[in-house]
Parts: structure tokens; sequence; C-alpha cells
């Protein structure tokens, strides 16, 4: 009996440490194949928890709550900036929440999901559901200080909820995820839509302005792609030099993306899912590590605070 308890002992120690051995084997296969370097960061990342907002100093790489959230509101963690004191955030049931950070108000704006702020044209826009058209989902802009007087834009691809928010990629220009799923440029001057004819099952996540390039994320099986797009060219490639990245901000200043990355343990799945932020800077071909274990999986970022 010993004996054989010897044996399965052995064999769940030799599997082990064959994990371990791989993942440290990944781990520096990795590094060599990437150019690490370090860069002074100045600007705030805003984040969601369940407790409420926070804000992530680049500089200090110090941690504050900015509002606490109250506890009957399950807001999600996607957020849009008006300002460096004014954010839309999102509740669970499709509800447009204002904050206000001096104020220390969160105010029911209305119906919908997914909002972008567009600076430029002080407008908004965002997805909100059709009661009369069988609930379908619709992508709408309204003014910041009239957003229960939307303009109809088009409509979702399907019934569901879309997934990602339109991404802006000029002071006028938007691009979304049409009907007919391929991906369409909307001109918010001009009020008007062109399909790009381009079709790809990813979601449009930022623009690259230094390259020109949309790049969209892919995710299925747990694993994470980015695809970089030229939207003149019709060009599709894909971006490996930001792996299993969650959410990426685009700092024109430094001409960097700024991007979180899922990592499981040692045990995959299994193990304990952990959120690092990282930099990558597309011209020098070079990586940024800020911090790791941060628990910081969607953002947004801001310059500066005034």
């Amino acid at each position: 009996m010993n004996d054989k308890c010897d044996v399965h002992y052995n064999y769940l120690t030799f599997i082990v440490n064959i994990v371990i051995i791989s993942a440290i084997f990944i781990s520096c296969r990795k590094v060599n194949d990437e150019q690490f370097i370090n860069r002074p960061l100045s600007g705030m990342l805003f984040y969601n928890k369940s407790s409420g907002m926070y804000k992530y100093d680049l500089k200090e790489r110090s941690f504050q709550m900015v509002i606490a959230y109250p506890e009957n509101k399950m807001i999600l963690d996607d957020i849009t900036m008006i300002n460096n004191n004014k954010f839309i955030v999102e509740e669970l049931v499709d509800g447009l929440y204002g904050i206000s950070l001096v104020d220390k108000e969160i105010k029911f704006l209305r119906d919908g999901t997914k909002s972008v702020f567009i600076p430029e044209h002080n407008k908004i826009l965002f997805y909100a559901r059709d009661k009369v058209d069988k609930g379908r989902y619709k992508l709408y802009i309204a003014k910041i200080d009239t957003l229960n007087q939307p303009l109809f834009i088009s409509n979702a691809p399907n019934t569901i909820k879309p997934y990602q928010k339109p991404v802006q990629i000029s002071k006028d220009v938007v691009i979304f995820i049409g009907e007919n799923d391929t991906l369409c440029a909307y001109n918010i001057a001009t009020n008007s839509i062109k399909s790009t004819m381009i079709s790809i099952n990813a979601l449009p996540m930022v623009w690259l302005k230094s390259a020109n390039r949309l790049l969209c994320s892919w995710s299925g099986g747990g694993n994470i792609k980015i695809y970089s797009i030229d939207l003149q060219k019709k060009i599709i490639e894909e971006y490996n030099s930001l792996p299993d990245a969650v959410c990426i901000e685009y700092v024109e200043k430094i001409d960097m993306l700024l991007y979180s990355k899922h990592e499981y343990g040692y045990l995959g799945e299994l193990g304990k899912v952990k959120y690092s932020l990282l930099g990558y800077f597309p011209k020098d071909k070079a990586t940024m590590q800020i911090g790791t274990d941060l628990g910081i999986s969607n953002f947004i970022y801001f310059p500066e605070l005034k």
C-alpha cells in the first residue's frame, strides 16, 4: 500500500515540476525575445472596482479612491471621461450614470451602454435598446446636456448587447461595427456613414495614430489576439506586440500603447488571474513593465490633472 502511495506521490511531483519548469522556460524565452526599457511616465489612470472609482498615478505608482459607489449599484468597469472631474459610468442593467468628483455626486442620466465622449463636438455616442424595435440595440449620438434627445446613427449588428464602444480616429470620425458586421466610419460633422468594406471577427479597440492603424481584439478559448488594420489599403495583420491585452489606450505625446494584460498562474485557468500594466513603444519595438498584479483590467488614461 505504501509503495503505491509513493508511486502516485512521485508521479504528481514529477508533473508539477514539469509544469513549473515549462512556465519558467516560456517566461525566460519571452524576456529574451522582447526588448524591455524604462522611461519616466506621467498622467493618471481611472478605473472602477465594486467599491468605487480609483485613480492610479503613473509617475508615483500610487492608488487612490476618488469616489465611493453605493452598495446597491453594480457599476461595470467601463468608464467614459468628460474632463478630469466628470465621468460617465455604466450600471449593470444598461444605465448611464454621471459622476462629479467635485460634488461627489452620482446621478442617473439615461438608459444606455458603451458610451464614448467626443470632446471636439461635446457629444456622446452610446448604444441603447429600442423598445419599439423588439429591444434591438442601436447606436446614437447626443449633446452632453441633452442625452435624452439623441440622433439615430445605425443599428447594432444583432440583438445582443454590444461588446465594444466606437473608436475615435480623428476629430470628426469614429469607427464602429455596422449592422452587416463590417467596420463603418461615422462622420460627426457631416452626419454620414461610410462602410470600410472590411469585415473582421474582432472588436475595435484603439487608434494607433503614429501608424494610422486601427487595433482590434479577438478572444476565444482563453486566448486574446490583437490585429492591426490599415483602413485605406484594407490590410489586416496580426499585431503580436501586445500579448493578451485586455484594455489598450494610446498615449500620443510619447507614442506609447498603454495596456493591461491578464496572466494566469502556473496551473493555467485553475490559478489566480492577475492583471499587469505595461507600455509598448511601437517605434522602438520595446516594452515597459509598469506594474504587476495591480488588479486594473479596464481603464481610461488622462494626461494630467490640473
